[in-house]
């Protein structure tokens, strides 16, 4: 009797779904903590011209 050959295509994807998920999760925690490197040292002043000529989109009339 011969002998049929196991297909392993789900093990394949499986395994490539696994490693494709670590290295997002990787990628994704590196990119999480490299904002933390972008602190401005601004001062409220400095912060506040910026923000002058920016238009306010809030609907909320007082």
């Amino acid at each position: 009797m011969a002998e049929e050959k196991k297909s392993n295509t789900y093990n394949i994807v499986v395994a490539a779904s696994i490693v494709l998920s670590v290295a997002f999760v990787v990628t994704l925690k590196d990119r999480e903590t490299e904002h933390l490197n972008y602190q401005a040292s601004k001062s409220v002043e400095e912060e506040a011209k910026g923000f002058e000529g920016r238009k306010d989109f809030n609907n909320v009339f007082e």
